[in-house]
């Protein structure tokens, strides 16, 4: 076993991991000369940053192809459809990580490994990337942050229309007390059940307690490195969008949500109305966010208690935010949504002329190259 230390990022989600991860993508020769080596386990597939998403699907036992039920959403993002899809994950990941860490430089002691999928992960799986990992590693160190709940919910919202959520604000707020990704408590336990408490980092997600006012910053000071003007900085990432642009998207996802999940115009005008419409999004009412954090006082409270015993609470109590009465938002009007219907089938329908000159452009190559005469060989003299 090496002197190696092993940091894991676990998110939670709607808490800068995505920043986190552009920093350590835009950043990793940097923080390599700096004795630290981010770890992607080999594959990063359709996402931005170095996110460490494999890590995750590795933790999958064989049974969960014997199981009732959908596939982990994860997997179509490994091409994993059936067991000896995961088996082969499985085996090219260890021989992954053993290639990553065997080419870490000399002077690398720490590496570091993010993603908020892990968050997800039941103290089994927690164990398995631990019994993983400890053939290269000594020590182990586990950050996350946590935001109050109502807060990471109004985030989410944007997140999940794109998904064809179909609940207004104030339904998705009603329906999302028993969301176990909220109870952070939990979280910390199971992580520290395996790793032990001393390896347990958790940080508030709010701007007063976060080191330099942002995630990014306070997981470099974490690592070591208070200064950020050594490292190249990150544009700052929001996918919210203003309330009639989120009912816009919702009644769409009212329409066609027994049609084709992948339907590219409705992709296409989901990214049109987020660069078009960012800002504030929705927000129930003052009552309604009060009433749902209730659900979470005794969690909370816990999570206070046994890792900010420093704090009175931890979170604030402020709602001023929040509307006193909700005023359900309208759609964006007949004319506006035409014209991004139409930009966004365009921009569909030049998506497909280009892949369509880029298979068609490869056809020729290849006929071209069939066309080529062949090159006669020279006659041998008969001896």
């Amino acid at each position: 076993m090496s002197d190696l230390t092993a940091v894991f990022h676990i998110g939670t989600m709607k808490t800068g991991s995505t920043s986190i991860q552009s920093f350590l993508e835009l950043n990793k020769t940097s923080l390599q000369s700096n004795g630290i080596a981010p770890l992607v386990f080999g594959q990063n597939p359709n996402r931005t940053g170095l996110n460490s998403c494999g890590a995750y699907v590795y933790t999958f036992p064989d049974k969960t192809f014997g199981k009732k039920g959908a596939l982990p959403d994860i997997f179509s993002d490994f091409s994993i459809t059936e067991h000896a899809h995961l088996a082969a994950f499985k085996e090219a990941a260890k021989a992954n990580l053993k290639t990553e860490i065997d080419a870490l430089p000399d002077n690398v002691t720490r590496t570091i490994v993010s993603s908020e999928a892990l968050s997800f992960a039941s103290e089994t799986q927690i164990a398995e990337l631990k019994a993983l990992l400890d053939t290269f590693v000594s020590n182990y160190k586990i950050v996350f942050y946590v935001r109050r709940q109502d807060k990471f919910l109004c985030s989410k919202y944007t997140t999940d229309l794109a998904k064809l959520e179909t609940d207004t604000i104030v339904e998705y707020f009603q329906n999302s007390i028993n969301l176990s990704s909220m109870y952070y408590d939990d979280l910390a336990d199971k992580w520290a059940a395996v790793f032990g408490e001393e390896c347990i980092f958790p940080r508030v997600f709010d701007r007063k307690e976060l080191y330099g006012g942002d995630a990014v910053a306070d997981l470099a000071n974490f690592l070591g490195f208070p200064d950020m003007n050594k490292f190249s900085p990150v544009e700052p990432t929001n996918d919210s969008i203003l309330p009639t642009a989120q009912e816009t998207i919702r009644r769409i996802n009212v329409l066609i949500r027994n049609s084709d999940r992948e339907h590219r115009t409705k992709r296409m005008l989901q990214r049109t109305l987020r660069r078009e419409y960012r800002g504030p999004g929705d927000k129930p009412s003052r009552a309604v966010v009060s009433a749902f954090l209730r659900n979470f006082e005794d969690s909370n409270e816990r999570m206070r208690k046994r890792w900010f015993p420093h704090m009175s609470e931890l979170f604030s109590r402020d709602l001023g935010e929040y509307p006193e009465h909700y005023v359900p938002p309208n759609p964006l009007d007949a004319s506006e949504s035409l014209m991004l219907l139409s930009e966004a089938f365009l921009a569909e329908r030049k998506l497909l002329i280009d892949k369509h000159k880029t298979t068609l452009t490869k056809v020729k190559s290849n006929f071209r190259e069939k066309l080529k005469p062949v090159k006669k060989l020279p006659k041998q003299k008969r001896s």
